[in-house]
């Protein structure tokens, strides 16, 4: 996937109605970081959606800034996107230049699959507690995700960071007693059941009402 490109331009003017400007001109705001110095950008909105759709959030691409003198065709990958609460459109994002022989830090999501024999055979309920795990490592060894097999969880069994399986090149970062996956007993709805002493207050007033209803009768 690094063959694919990506081009922006200098940003120029900073702040709130500038970005909004931008984002009605069907761009997107963004800062490139990991360079001499951090330069503010503009990216077209299609292309980086062309980007994300081919490879996601952990891709390395090529960025290029058009009219810029030196360096250009930089590898990078996203830092950080924001996105518009409802819709699909980014309303900015952070490119990082990275080398290929030097660690980065990136989150990565976990995709679990298989049947849990404790879902399966006795009706448990599965959470899924961390849905992305930070990892260390060069940036041609980033995986896609992290895959995690369910199916020997029995009801009462869990899977912590310290658990998972990854290559050696590989560094996690999250607290190695973090839970990533737990499966727990159904939840069993009770029957609403008096206590004693409930039932004691309930015959009482059921007493009293059969008394006053005599005394009526005799008046």
């Amino acid at each position: 996937m690094e063959n694919l490109e990506l081009k922006g331009k200098i940003r120029e003017g900073r702040g709130k109605g500038v970005s909004r400007r931008l984002r009605k001109a069907g761009l997107i705001p963004g800062i490139l970081y990991g360079g001499e110095k951090n330069l503010p950008v503009i990216i077209n909105q299609k292309d980086m959606m062309n980007i994300l759709k081919q490879g996601g959030e952990n891709i390395i691409f090529l960025f290029s800034i058009e009219g810029e003198n030196g360096v250009n065709n930089r590898k990078v990958m996203i830092k950080e996107i924001q996105r518009h609460p409802l819709k699909s459109e980014i309303f900015h994002v952070d490119l990082m230049e990275i080398s290929m022989d030097r660690k980065i830090k990136v989150n990565i999501p976990v995709r679990i699959f298989g049947e849990s024999i404790g879902i399966a055979n006795k009706g448990g309920v599965l959470s899924h507690l961390t849905r992305e795990i930070e990892i260390e490592c060069l940036p041609g060894l980033i995986p896609d995700e992290i895959k995690i097999d369910i199916s020997p969880l029995d009801i009462g069994d869990s899977i912590h960071i310290r658990d998972i399986k990854i290559a050696k090149d590989i560094k996690i970062l999250n607290n190695p007693n973090e839970t990533v996956i737990t499966v727990t007993a159904p939840e069993v709805k009770k029957e609403e059941i008096k206590t004693e002493e409930e039932v004691g207050v309930t015959e009482k007033e059921e007493k009293e009402e059969k008394k006053e209803g005599e005394r009526k009768k005799e008046v």
